[in-house]
């Protein structure tokens, strides 16, 4: 999957087997925003329902059952570290046919990290070994910080598309690093492409849950502007983060103004 298709696409094959959009725009549509997270009982259900999922799909394929307890036992540690500092998961999504293998979005407690935000994030991303541009490897999950009063619908399926692409390229996000734009994010606002950022809502000890044998990296994708977006690409990450430390928006809002606007607004004279 590009860089350059559009958000949620939806796609068929063709007749040379190639990949068709029948729908350029992310979400639009009824399935995309089905599969938003719906309430469940907490995380030991979440937990038990990715055992199942991954129980059906690897029937029929040799499986060491020892590779199962230790992905058991990750995923169990990883809710915990995840819950620590996020609250309790009320809810999740397995997705559908078109979504990840063994990758579900689970939905945190209201007013946490702070008052007025809710968190969602992937789990089971970190399954996938992906690369980096250094040549060493990593394992992620993807998380946003959403208004409570006012969520958008789709969010569960902009994190299952955005898990999807990484897979499909086989390389994680860098810091900075910018998805899109692709047009309209969540169906309102300016919001059109995807920042990746460090977690710095949450203390630092989050940032990166350790494992015995390996690391994984929990990524903040922060909704962001076309004209943002234009910004980092000329400017550089580092300049996008003073500007967003500069006006201090915020970022759980998808119908904020941009921060590059605010800055060029301030430093015409009065």
């Amino acid at each position: 999957m590009s860089l350059s298709v559009p958000w949620a696409v939806h796609c068929e094959r063709d007749c040379a087997g190639q990949m068709t959009a029948t729908q350029p725009t992310w979400a639009a549509d009824e399935r995309a925003t089905a599969r938003a997270p719906r309430p469940k009982p907490g995380p030991a259900a979440v937990l038990e329902q990715m055992k199942q999922v991954a129980d059906e799909r690897m029937a029929g394929r040799c499986v060491a059952a020892s590779r199962s307890t230790v992905d058991d036992r990750v995923v169990t540690d990883l809710i915990t570290h995840l819950e620590s500092h996020l609250g309790e998961i009320t809810g999740g999504s397995q997705g559908d046919e078109s979504t990840p293998d063994r990758v579900q979005v689970v939905w945190f407690e209201p007013n946490s990290p702070f008052e007025g935000a809710t968190t969602i994030a992937t789990l089971g991303l970190s399954r996938y070994h992906l690369d980096q541009p250094s040549g060493t490897g990593l394992h992620q999950e993807l998380l946003m910080h959403l208004r409570v009063a006012d969520p958008p619908g789709n969010a569960a399926a902009v994190l299952f598309y955005v898990a999807a692409e990484l897979i499909s390229r086989g390389a994680g996000l860098l810091r900075g690093e910018v998805i899109g734009p692709r047009g309209s994010l969540f169906g309102r606002g300016n919001a059109s492409a995807l920042y990746a950022a460090a977690p710095v809502y949450l203390p630092d000890e989050f940032a990166v849950y350790e494992e015995p044998t390996r690391s994984i990296v929990l990524t903040w994708l922060v909704p962001i502007t076309d004209g943002e977006a234009d910004f980092v690409r000329a400017h550089g990450w580092a300049a996008f983060e003073a500007a967003l430390f500069a006006v201090n928006p915020d970022l759980t809002d998808p119908d904020r103004h941009p921060v590059t606007d605010s800055r060029r607004a301030s430093s015409r004279p009065g």
